[in-house]
């Protein structure tokens, strides 16, 4: 038997080896995702029978791509989005992922300096730079 998995599932799978009553996968991470097993009876489009229930991955870190949650969107995460390779996709991922929540405190941070609420309006290059704040920097501060 063979099977491709991506990391979400993956977690699931561990999870289900040490915790026999584990359900769900959850990856927060450089994006979001989740993975749950469904009762086999409640896939209609699965053809293999023979197990009780099925993984389901859903992908939810583009949840939002078609608008729905553009109530919540600031014009810092539009700037992100536009600024990355898949533009208008994995809207969610970019909300809360840690690949881009530095770029987004990096974005709030220039916007206080603009406005001279911080540093004095001082603006250094390398806070100038796209990407040059991380998730791991961002751990370390708050540390």
């Amino acid at each position: 038997m063979k099977a491709i998995i991506n990391d979400t599932t993956g977690i699931l799978v561990r999870g289900a080896y040490l915790y026999p009553d584990c359900y769900i996968g959850l990856g927060l991470g450089s994006g979001l995702n989740a993975c749950y097993l469904e009762s086999i009876h409640n896939i209609k489009k699965h053809c293999d029978r023979s197990f009780d229930s099925y993984p389901i991955d859903t992908e939810f870190g583009a949840f939002g791509d078609n608008g729905v949650i553009n109530f919540v969107r600031t014009k810092f995460d539009t700037e992100v989005d536009r600024e990355t390779t898949n533009s208008t996709e994995f809207t969610f991922d970019k909300y809360i992922g840690g690949k881009y929540i530095g770029e987004l405190i990096r974005k709030v941070l220039i916007k206080f300096i603009d406005e001279k609420i911080l540093f004095n309006g001082f603006l250094t290059n390398k806070l100038n730079t796209f990407g040059s704040i991380s998730a791991i920097d961002l751990s370390v501060i708050q540390e």
